[in-house]
């Protein structure tokens, strides 16, 4: 797929996974094409093909697998590296040998492959090597230089030497019990590789999680099964007639959705440089709708002097829609397009965004100084600029006052982040607030990677 062009055909990718992750030298999987993330359309010309990432709707059939050839290729350096060899055309059979620095990895990989069947694998595999599918975990011995195994229903196999394949983590599942059930139990089939299985009667109980009402059971020994949730009352989940859900990894079950954490703890942190200095963020709450204008108050961190600070809980949602404001009318909405913030922590500075909490900036001790400056009565000169160490802009909290250094030369010093890029200007004002700007452009300044900086402006 291409965020430039289009995705890949979204009916067609167990064939894309299969041929991106098996091809020689690197590969790149462009997000979402692992989980059939699909486009929108609706969207601007170049946007479509740049969703959000599909959490909520991971097809996990696609996703299971992507995993396994994935996980054989990040197994063995012959799948990229090694030399290739072509055994048979139908179905297409390959060996890639890599044979280097004291390391002898062979694989061989059938595509097409369907039911029972049979492999030449002479030159790879020796007679009464023991060898095995990885995709399905089967066995098989080698005979007279050929091997037979059953394929998967994806027409994949994965043949290495049996024994190096690590023991499976198993399928971890949790659950969270609707008021209406009964103690929850999980029915599961379909395990790959192949572990005992219960008949519907006989699904084993969910053991109470750490997690207040969550169930969790784990199925050792395979990498993935299909599961069923059920009680003694006749619920389940997915309903009857309906396939279970494909499972891999440990995932967790809330109110008909999929998550791959616990989605009780998402929660969005968000650390604001102080650029208005009573800041509120007004942005969407867990239903979708939005806070009362102008927003939720943000706190001074302690933490982090120079910052304000909100915590609160996303719900069920993957992303969230903010805006600033100092709740007298000024806004800042990112140019009419919103910001927006997944579940983590963030550092807002200046329109940018950063995971994270605030990484302190080295700063630098600026010396400012405006000449041919001419001031009546109690007229004091200041310092404003585009960046919070300089108001913002704010005349009503600018930068100074100045002192003055004979006549009409005017000297400030003030503590700037260094690499810092900013516009900023000189003003005049007096004791009732009452500005004078100089005239001209902005002034614009990067503060350089050192201790001290010399700027020297003329009043305009």
């Amino acid at each position: 797929s291409s965020h430039d062009t289009s995705l890949f055909d979204r009916n067609n990718l167990f064939n894309a996974g299969t041929a991106l992750l098996l091809a020689p030298g690197g590969v790149q999987i462009f997000y979402g094409d692992e989980t059939a993330r699909q486009p929108d359309y609706s969207l601007p010309w170049d946007q479509p093909t740049r969703t959000d990432m599909n959490w909520n709707s991971i097809n996990h059939d696609v996703l299971s697998h992507w995993q396994k050839i994935g996980q054989f290729r990040n197994r063995h350096p012959a799948i990229g590296a090694g030399t290739h060899m072509l055994l048979s055309d139908t179905p297409h059979v390959f060996s890639r040998s890599y044979n280097k620095n004291g390391m002898n990895d062979r694989v061989i990989v059938a595509i097409g492959a369907s039911g029972s069947t049979t492999i030449s694998v002479s030159g790879v595999f020796p007679d009464g090597t023991e060898v095995m599918d990885f995709y399905t975990g089967n066995k098989a011995v080698v005979q007279n230089g050929k091997v037979t195994l059953n394929a998967h229903a994806n027409k994949v196999m994965l043949i290495e030497a049996a024994g190096e394949l690590p023991p499976p983590d198993g399928v971890t599942v949790y659950f969270k019990k609707p008021s209406n059930w009964g103690t929850p139990q999980l029915y599961y089939y379909e395990t790959d590789p192949k572990v005992s299985e219960p008949q519907w009667h006989t699904s084993p109980s969910m053991e109470s999680a750490e997690y207040d009402g969550w169930y969790v059971y784990t199925i050792e020994g395979t990498q993935s099964a299909r599961v069923m949730f059920k009680d003694k009352n006749g619920n389940q989940i997915p309903g009857p007639y309906q396939p279970g859900f494909l499972r891999s990894g440990t995932g967790w079950y809330k109110d008909g959705k999929w998550y791959t954490q616990y989605p009780e703890n998402n929660t969005l942190t968000v650390y604001y440089k102080r650029g208005y200095d009573t800041p509120y963020m007004h942005h969407q709450k867990a239903d979708g709708s939005w806070t009362p204008v102008p927003g939720d108050r943000m706190s001074d961190s302690d933490k982090y002097p120079g910052y304000s600070v909100l915590t609160f809980d996303m719900g069920d949602r993957s992303q969230i829609e903010a805006v600033f404001t100092d709740g007298r009318g000024n806004w800042d909405n990112n140019g009419g397009k919103n910001y927006n913030f997944n579940a983590g922590t963030y550092t807002f500075r200046n329109g940018n965004i950063t995971s994270g909490e605030p990484v302190p900036a080295k700063m630098a001790t600026v010396n400012f100084t405006v000449n041919n400056v001419y001031t009546s009565n109690d007229q004091k000169v200041y310092i404003v600029g585009s960046i919070p160490e300089l108001s913002n802009w704010s005349c009503a909290d600018a930068v100074g006052p100045a002192k003055p250094d004979g006549g009409s030369t005017w000297k400030i010093s003030v503590q700037l982040p260094q690499g810092e890029t900013f516009e900023f200007k000189a003003i005049k004002k007096d004791s009732t607030g009452y500005v004078i700007w100089e005239s001209g452009s902005n002034h614009v300044y990067t503060v350089p990677n050192s201790d001290t900086a010399n700027v020297t402006i003329n009043w305009k």
